[in-house]
């Protein structure tokens, strides 16, 4: 949901609580089931303040942003009442960084979508900590209205984005839904099916913002995406340690060996290596 806060929630079929993610877990309003929710406090009120602040709509700052692009020098941290998913925090406060003379109006919506849509992708990521894995996500709220923020949160979580028909009346019809079922004993798997769905979201770009070599990772498991990062020279000096031609050399030495690499390496040194492993299974690869 992108209304004045953000949700992203996941029905769930048992009871997974993970207090240390800050995510919300309830029982269901449907037998047998559980839902957990990352909720953010600001979404579409991030873009509310910033209206306010310079005299326009939430529209107006959104009408002539052209098309997706990687993000720019100014960052938005949109923690303007405190944050629930996933810092628990009500004393953290927002930020707007990166302003030079020349920064505009569109550069500073740019910056506030953005930062909503990197704050999702905190919740996405406490998400999947507690076990849930959506492949796609349900877009209801004032904010689904903007197309722009809609591709941008799909590149950012890398997750198609559907719009149900008549998704401002979401949860209205849910109610209406669990009214039935109270009211007449219906079957919840007869009355609670899917939305039809009027368009679906998904872009072909992936917004990173990371060091290059996660970029370049992004780009070899995604090889039909282009993948955009705000600053090409974000480096990491695990993977500055080694270079594709200290790796061909020592290859030439010892042309029988096995090259085990860490994903913390380039997409060249990667060409190179026969098994790249992660911290999660590096034991079990070399042993």
């Amino acid at each position: 949901s992108l209304g004045t806060s953000g949700v992203l929630l996941a029905a769930r079929d048992g009871y997974a609580p993970a207090p240390d993610t800050a995510l919300h877990s309830f029982c269901h309003a449907v037998p047998g089931r559980w839902y957990q929710m990352g909720v953010m406090l600001a979404a579409t009120d991030s873009l509310n303040w910033l209206g306010r602040v310079t005299g326009a709509t939430p529209a107006q700052l959104t009408a002539d942003l052209g098309p997706l692009r990687a993000p720019g020098p100014v960052r938005f941290l949109p923690y303007l009442s405190g944050e629930r998913t996933p810092h628990n925090d009500p004393a953290i406060r927002g930020s707007l960084t990166g302003l030079a003379a020349a920064t505009g109006c569109n550069d500073l919506t740019r910056a506030v979508l953005e930062g909503v849509a990197f704050a999702l992708a905190d919740n996405l990521t406490a998400l999947r900590a507690a076990g849930a894995d959506p492949g796609a996500l349900l877009a209801l709220g004032g904010g689904a209205r903007s197309d722009y923020w809609l591709r941008l949160i799909a590149s950012t979580l890398n997750l198609p984005i559907l719009l149900p028909v008549g998704g401002d009346y979401g949860a209205a019809f849910g109610a209406a839904r669990l009214g039935l079922m109270a009211a007449t004993g219906a079957d919840p798997a007869a009355v609670c099916t899917r939305p039809r769905i009027a368009a679906e979201v998904d872009s072909d770009e992936i917004v990173f913002c990371g060091v290059h070599f996660m970029a370049e990772t992004a780009k070899i498991l995604s090889p039909d995406k282009r993948v955009l990062i705000p600053d090409a020279r974000a480096g990491c000096s695990l993977a500055d340690s080694i270079t594709a031609d200290d790796l061909r050399a020592w290859k030439a030495e010892y042309p029988d060996a096995v090259v085990v690499s860490y994903v913390n390496t380039t997409a060249e040194v990667k060409g190179l290596t026969d098994i790249c492993c992660t911290s999660s299974n590096a034991v079990d690869v070399v042993a």
